[in-house]
């Protein structure tokens, strides 16, 4: 009885084992996600310098947006905090300082008041 057990415990262990490894293989794995890569494809990835064993559609998107973010520096990451133009920036930052300042003074008085 109880090799039978421990032959069914391993049994299930190894199952598991190979199903886990075949799905970390699906999110992990090595093979291009996008399928075989087209020559179009190809040829861009060699205008940009992407090596061809990492050539993809990912790669060719992500060297596309860094590109783009070069080419206009002005329009800065898409977050108006970060941009360049800075008077949006300083702008946030005051309304920040007045709120943060605000509760500070708000705890620091009324502190001073309960040492009272």
């Amino acid at each position: 009885m109880e090799n039978k057990l421990v032959t069914a415990i391993l049994a299930a262990t190894i199952a598991l084992a190979a199903a886990g490894l075949q799905s970390s293989y699906a999110q992990y794995g090595t093979e291009n996600p996008t399928g075989s890569v087209t020559q179009e494809q190809l040829e861009e990835c060699e205008k940009y310098g992407i090596d061809k064993t990492e050539c993809n559609e990912h790669t060719i998107l992500a060297k596309r947006k860094v590109i783009e973010a070069l080419n206009n520096p002005k329009s800065g990451s898409g977050t108006a905090l970060l941009s360049i133009s800075g008077e949006q920036t300083w702008v946030f930052v005051g309304i920040l300082g007045a709120v943060f300042g605000g509760v500070a003074a708000a705890f620091f008085v009324r502190g001073r008041k309960a040492a009272v």
